[in-house]
């Protein structure tokens, strides 16, 4: 996922692979092992004290990462060490001298020697380091294991608490042991990310698997139903601790692991819960009343939204809470810390619709591309906020992220990213040139990017393409460096320098190849001989659409269908696809939107005028954006599984049939778009359906941010306008009042609360005049 560990071991950078300017040379750089002691002191007000004074607790914060300490008697300072670049060896001795002179038969011989001798000794550590990680696996295992056995007695929230209402000494224990858990891996000192990563993975499957992630779960809810106050407002340690803790560890294990993700999602009443806690705390943080442990739990809550939103099985859960909207009040946070945070949750939900909001952020998005820059100019890729760290590869998966809607592709280029990802491309380590050659990708689809992108001789981003795409050993990079240059392969032929590459494109000019050689073609000859029928589709449908391509191949049809590759081809094989097709299906699903490479072969049909047919994969997906343009008001085929799949292939076989000129199997039956069940919206000038859900949100949202930017003489009309009395609202502002709209369906216990308490409201007749002019927002 995302966000990576912020801990105490000193952890080993993947290799850097160094791409130079020119195509010609790959230069792998090395960096003497060296320790730099940073000392990082927690703020007093995330102290908690608790009754384990050893315990040191640090959180995730996606896409931050901040460290927070759990008492001890003094300040406890901790040393991290810079992290190393992995060492390669060279087949000739490295020396820091040069030789002008030829050593010696016998040197060479003693230089050789040594360094056998240096691979020897380091082949030696690493099985050292290897045994000692199976040691200490095998017993923090062991200790999981037991303390599972132990939740598993104490399953509900009547289970959680002793008859004085203090949290059960097994249940925090059991607490203590899976925080524990997560960062004792690291007393054995540096360790590669992946290993770390995955001895992350499995211990969370563990939480999974046993269900101790629904007891967290239900703890939270109890601890915020119940309150962690006393009386007169202030936390009671003991009974914050357990809140703490569970946050804690959903946290961690969220940022690593998809089970805990789905747990989280899925456990009813939870997220609702955590809404509810994000709305009360960010109203209290706006009035000043939010104490150190409240922005704490706020600051957890917003994480793990942050991890949540990162895994899209979890996006249609997210969106049905209408977080979106309440994350837009975190981007009017005075933090930019919090800014950030929301833009980071926001680029992972918005659909193109709500983009629109982003628009004004300019300063977020600004904070954010600034941040990305101080970041790629770190030894170690990261930027340092106080106690937040930001690494450069989760800055750049934002902006690829926001980069998805194509409102955000012209803001993010003017504000400077592409220097930036540039930057990172060239000398980043693997997962880091994923992340950046991935965004200019898809700021690549954007027209008016094209002449920054290619005509720019200063960051030769070209230059940089054709070597990562020639050179790069991974072959996601190599397949993003290539996508790139295809979809700007127009603008490449009109610049004399690369003009080559750009008719390196075009079908004359590509050598002879078989599409079959890269994929599967099934059936006899066309009708006629027209072409095949090509299935443009993303790799999350592939059984539904292997059951597609069987049923068609059956009745005679020639099918070309990539499944070698999962869910793209190479982009020869895939032009040629396009160009020999007769007839292109395009699989809509949010994730055929969302990606580069089916995006590519969408236009490249409907550039060449192909007949697309669309099937509709997603049962709650409706086509907007490029998607929505390039479909229209075309009529789609629905395989969500809404629809019997007999019925719905001889629908698709008759209309495939009439494009190849048999007339006489007109379709007697029309293909449905599900429209009579939903509101109808027109977006980018055509018709899509809106479930009345999501029209609702839709409204409160935009009404939401409306209200935001009342001036007091807005407030006043309104208040005028209902007959409210001025001693209660004269001091209300916009953005209090927009708080108060989300409050009544998010957290209504909070929002009577918030009447009675700081607007002063206790008459009934008063009350029932305010909640009317909610309703009513206009002036």
């Amino acid at each position: 996922m995302g966000c990576s560990a912020s801990v105490e071991y000193s952890e080993a950078r993947p290799k850097v692979i160094r791409v130079t300017s020119t195509p010609k040379t790959t230069e792998v750089q090395h960096s003497t092992p060296k320790t730099t002691e940073v000392q990082h002191i927690t703020p007093q007000k995330t102290k908690v004290q608790h009754s384990t004074p050893k315990t040191t607790e640090e959180q995730h914060i996606t896409p931050y990462k901040t460290k927070v300490q759990h008492s001890t008697p003094k300040k406890t300072e901790v040393h991290h060490s810079t992290p190393k670049t992995t060492e390669v060896q060279h087949s000739t001795p490295q020396t820091t001298e040069v030789q002008h002179n030829t050593p010696p038969k016998i040197e060479v011989q003693r230089l050789e020697s040594e360094k056998m001798s240096q691979i020897d000794e380091k082949g030696k550590s690493e099985k050292g380091v290897t045994k000692d990680i199976s040691v200490k696996k095998e017993k923090e295992f062991e200790k999981l294991n037991q303390a599972i056995d132990r939740i598993k007695l104490i399953q509900q929230p009547a289970d959680f608490r002793t008859e004085n209402g203090n949290w059960k000494g097994d249940l925090l224990a059991s607490l203590e042991v899976f925080s524990a858990t997560y960062f004792n891996i690291r007393s054995i000192g540096s360790l590669p990310y992946d290993v770390i990563q995955q001895y992350h993975i499995e211990a969370g499957k563990r939480l999974s698997e046993s269900k101790s992630t629904s007891v967290l779960c239900k703890m939270i809810m109890d601890s915020w139903q119940k309150g962690y106050k006393n009386e007169e407002g202030q936390v009671v340690p003991l009974q914050y601790l357990g809140l703490s803790k569970a946050l804690l560890i959903l946290l961690n294990f969220s940022d690593c692991t998809r089970e805990v993700t789905y747990d989280m999602a899925n456990e009813p009443n939870f997220l609702e819960t955590v809404n509810r806690m994000l709305i009360a705390i960010f109203a209290a943080h706006l009035q000043r009343e939010a104490k150190g442990e409240d922005i704490n739990v706020m600051s957890r809550c917003l994480s793990m939204y942050g991890n949540l939103s990162q895994v899209d099985q979890n996006i249609s859960r997210l969106r049905s809470l209408e977080i979106v909207p309440i994350l837009s009040f975190f981007l009017h946070a005075k933090e930019d810390i919090y800014r950030m945070f929301a833009l980071s949750c926001l680029a992972n939900i918005i659909d193109e619709k709500e983009s629109a909001m982003l628009q004004d952020k300019r300063d977020v998005v600004a904070f954010l591309l600034r941040t990305l820059g101080l970041a790629v100019k770190d030894p170690h890729h990261k930027c340092t906020y106080g106690t937040v760290f930001v690494s450069a590869q989760e800055c750049a998966l934002t902006v690829r992220r926001l980069g998805r809607n194509d409102a955000n592709k012209i803001l993010l280029v003017e504000l400077g990213c592409l220097p930036h990802l540039a930057e990172l491309a060239r000398n980043g380590n693997v997962a880091e040139q994923r992340e950046a050659v991935g965004a200019i990708w898809i700021l690549a689809f954007e027209k008016e990017n094209h002449s920054k992108i290619v005509d720019d001789k200063e960051l030769m981003i070209i230059d940089l393409l054709i070597e990562l795409k020639d050179k790069s050993p991974d072959k996601e990079v190599k397949k993003a460096a290539d996508g790139t240059l295809w979809v700007l392969r127009e603008k490449l032929q009109n610049n004399e320098t690369y003009k080559h590459i750009g008719e390196s494109f075009e079908q004359k000019n590509r050598p002879a190849s078989a599409a079959s050689q890269k994929s599967e073609i099934h059936g006899a000859p066309a009708p006629g001989n027209k072409g095949h029928i090509m299935i443009s589709y993303n790799w999350s449908h592939q059984k539904e659409l292997i059951a597609i391509r069987d049923s068609l191949k059956k009745q005679g049809f020639v099918v070309w269908m990539d499944i070698d590759n999962m869910g793209g081809s190479t982009l020869q094989a895939m032009a040629e696809a396009v160009e020999l097709a007769h007839v292109v299906l395009i699989c809509m699903s949010q994730k055929y939107k969302d990606s580069p490479n089916c995006r590519a072969e969408a236009e490249y049909a409907f550039q060449l005028k192909k007949k697309i047919i669309p099937l509709k994969m997603e049962r709650s997906y409706q086509p907007d954006g490029w998607l929505g343009f390039l479909i229209g008001a075309k009529l789609f085929y629905e395989f969500s599984g809404k629809y019997p799949f007999e019925a719905k292939i001889k629908e698709l076989i008759r209309e495939i049939t009439v494009s190849y000129g048999n007339e006489d199997l007109e379709p007697k039956i029309k293909p449905t778009n599900n429209r009579r069940e939903d509101t109808m919206e027109t977006v980018d000038g055509m018709l899509v359906a809106m479930t009345p859900r999501k029209a609702e949100h839709t409204v409160q949202s935009q009404t939401v941010d409306s209200v935001w930017m009342w001036t007091p003489d807005h407030v006043n009309k309104w208040i005028e306008k209902h007959n409210l009395p001025k001693k209660n609202f004269e001091k209300l502002t916009g953005k209090e009042l927009a708080l108060l709209v989300m409050m009544r369906s998010e957290a209504p216990e909070f929002f009577y609360n918030c009447l009675q308490k700081n607007l002063g409201i206790t008459s009934l007749l008063t009350m029932a005049m305010f909640l009317r002019g909610l309703h009513d927002l206009s002036i």
